[in-house]
């Protein structure tokens, strides 16, 4: 297999378990145990975990060894300000620039989304809203600015995870149905109603990461 496909391959996997919390925050990564894991080289294991680095999800830390990185609340706040200054401005851009064919899209992202929730199939209901919400930045036809998405959805993945992981299956199609409220405020052309519902959907979404257990997962410490 080429070089860079072997990258992939155990950049994909590595990232997956860190999202999934398969691997834990604060946990350290041990090259030779994921290369026996993966079936893979050193080399590709160590340029993987230089990117997941480069990513903020994983700390190299001289002489002591690679661990996942933690989220504090206060860094969850300020990915969070970013988050809403981001969307909410892609929502207002996109009620002008989004096509018909692109919302058809979006909406087929949820076709199966409530079997979905009504089997807890975290994993996927995850890439459903991120490719929601990718798919509307990405309406703007700007790299800069999904470069941003990418960095901040990166970074705040795991506490999505966290999030679906303890939601019951009604709050889990209440999700669907405030993602469906954008589209068709979207579809109405009605910027307001589409800046309101993206609005609610991410008061929701904090909301929900704030309450008691999830603090308790993550490091708490003030910014300076």
């Amino acid at each position: 297999m080429p070089e860079q496909l072997l990258r992939d391959k155990a950049y994909n996997a590595i990232k997956q378990k860190i999202v999934t919390l398969e691997y834990d925050m604060g946990q350290q990564l041990v090259e030779s145990d994921i290369s026996s894991q993966l079936d893979l080289g050193r080399t590709p294991i160590r340029e993987a975990i230089q990117q997941l680095a480069r990513e903020g999800l994983v700390d190299i830390i001289p002489r002591k060894g690679v661990y996942i990185s933690d989220i504090s609340m206060w860094e969850f706040q300020k990915l969070m300000e970013t988050r809403a200054m981001l969307e909410l401005y892609c929502i207002r851009e996109a009620v002008r620039l989004i096509t018909p064919n692109k919302i058809a899209d979006l909406r087929k992202l949820f076709s199966h989304a409530r079997s979905l929730a009504k089997t807890r199939n975290i994993t996927e209901l995850l890439d459903i809203d991120r490719k929601f919400h990718e798919g509307i930045v990405g309406v703007l036809d700007n790299p800069y600015i999904n470069e941003i998405a990418t960095r901040v959805y990166d970074l705040i993945v795991r506490t999505w995870y966290l999030s679906f992981k303890r939601r019951p299956v009604e709050e889990l199609n209440k999700t669907v149905d405030e993602h469906l409220r954008i589209l068709d405020a979207l579809e109405a052309g009605d910027a307001t109603a589409a800046e309101q519902a993206a609005l609610n959907h991410l008061e929701q979404f904090q909301e929900k990461v704030f309450r008691k257990p999830f603090q308790n997962r993550m490091v708490l410490k003030t910014g300076t």
